[in-house]
């Protein structure tokens, strides 16, 4: 790397906040999906160990409207390419990430190894995503596919309208049939305090080495939620990388679950293991 851009990097993270991350009233939509274990071997770094049954682990597409963040706001879409075991901590093991900020780039590589990339994250509400056109030739093009798409000409509101999850490429993720920032939600009465998780996280195994890391992950309930039905996922042949295809061609393993109002706390990470250079 050039002298400059070495330099350049190095003032882009001195000046980031440093973790916790708080972000408040984040917009989630989670699609579970059942990942064929090959595929997920794929990408899942050595070291750490895959939980599995019957050849399929448990991932999925996870769609997140940042509203508000240490470094501004901001939309991501994760894909987890499966369940995983490391250092008695289990987690769900983030393959591909897509972010619409330089800074959410350098963050969440810094301090967390998450395998971010800078991109677009198009979110398309029913009243853009209602001409959705059905799968294109060569990508995943299941009758499911077909009529969750053809459905979506009827022109319904975001609540009966289908989900399409387009990842055009590996830096492109179209989301049809979801607005992202809605209306403010009606504060809470006083004196009310959110139930909250923590659940611990794993990553890192960044290339060529990085190490496995493990952090804190907060999440408080949130104010509004809703099941809705399972996403059709659709990909660009000969474009959208054939590993993240492979992470995303198996079926849903349930309906859709869409929050509103969530609380997140990222903490700092915690080094497990080291990999050899």
């Amino acid at each position: 790397m050039h002298a400059s851009a070495v330099l350049h990097a190095s003032a882009v993270l001195a000046a980031l906040p440093k973790p916790p991350y708080r972000f408040p009233g984040a917009r989630v939509l989670y699609q579970p999906k059942w990942v064929r274990v090959e595929a997920a071997q794929r990408v899942t770094p050595d070291g750490v160990q895959l939980l599995s049954a019957f050849g399929w682990t448990l991932g999925g597409v996870f769609v997140v409207d940042w509203t508000d963040s240490p470094i501004g706001p901001y939309s991501e879409a994760a894909v987890l390419s499966g369940l995983v075991w490391h250092s008695g901590a289990v987690g769900a093991w983030a393959s591909h990430i897509v972010v619409t900020s330089p800074d959410a780039v350098a963050a969440g590589r810094e301090f967390w190894g998450l395998p971010a990339v800078e991109g677009v994250v198009l979110l398309q509400p029913a009243s853009a995503a209602g001409q959705a056109e059905p799968p294109r030739a060569g990508e995943a093009a299941s009758s499911e596919g077909v009529v969750a798409s053809a459905a979506a000409l009827t022109g319904a509101g975001d609540a009966a309208a289908p989900l399409v999850l387009d990842f055009e490429s590996n830096v492109r993720v179209v989301v049809r049939g979801w607005q992202g920032r809605a209306a403010p939600l009606p504060p809470l009465p006083a004196g009310t305090t959110p139930l909250s998780l923590s659940l611990p996280s794993l990553s890192g195994g960044l290339p060529p080495n990085g190490p496995i890391l493990r952090y804190p992950l907060t999440l408080t309930a949130p104010r509004r939620a809703r099941l809705r039905p399972a996403a059709v996922t659709v990909w660009t042949s000969g474009i959208t990388p054939s590993a993240l295809v492979a992470v995303l061609d198996g079926p849903p393993a349930s309906p859709c679950l869409e929050l509103e109002g969530v609380d997140v706390v990222a903490g700092a990470a915690a080094v497990l293991t080291r990999r050899p250079a």
